[in-house]
């Protein structure tokens, strides 16, 4: 997982551990993805505006691993599809 952690406006730190790009940011209102492989479940309409229209919605499923390797699911619901992000968005 690519993890962009934004620690002053404009700055960034980075990590790769595997192939997944995602920003993590703790001032963001909600966790988005760019990709609808991420989703499980149904899909559902909703309408964000703003510089990106957003349509739909759902349950995101990313897998992270511990230090040790153990796989760890993340099940985050109601969060947006947003195919113009460059990136993940993990809001914490």
């Amino acid at each position: 997982m690519l993890c962009r952690v934004a620690t002053n406006m404009g700055e960034s730190y980075s990590t790769t551990n595997t192939k997944l790009n995602t920003a993590i940011d703790n001032c963001c209102s909600y966790s988005m993805s760019n990709r609808k492989s991420d989703f499980v479940g149904a899909l559902v309409s909703c309408n964000v505006s703003g510089a990106n229209i957003i349509r739909e919605c759902g349950t995101v499923k990313w897998t992270i691993e511990y230090k040790d390797g153990r796989p760890h699911d993340l099940l985050i619901p109601g969060r947006y599809y947003n195919p113009e992000s460059p990136y993940q968005l993990l809001s914490l």
